[in-house]
């Protein structure tokens, strides 16, 4: 199950080293052009990976602040029509 308190803590991990990688990039272009496309790759690699889970988190936010307006009666009517699709499926 998606867990949001678990999942940014990675999130901004991913990005960071995004971030130094292409930070090494720019400070070895001059000097060390053979290693600028490793530290490219390994910056796209996790950037992304970072994006992915930055984009997934925003949307599990915008899906929240939904669910938060909702009454609890709009809530319950809609786990029920989830237990009937579900079952109608199943059979």
């Amino acid at each position: 199950m998606f867990n949001p308190a678990k999942v940014r803590p990675v999130m901004y991990v991913f990005l960071g080293i995004t971030l130094v990688a292409l930070l090494f990039a720019l400070a070895l272009w001059r000097d060390y052009e053979d290693y600028v496309a490793g530290c490219l790759g390994f910056a796209a690699f996790f950037g992304l990976i970072g994006f992915m889970k930055l984009y997934y988190m925003t949307l599990w936010l915008l899906w929240a602040r939904r669910q938060r307006v909702k009454s609890a009666e709009q809530l319950e009517e809609e786990g029920c029509k989830y237990i009937v699709l579900f079952e109608e499926m199943r059979k």
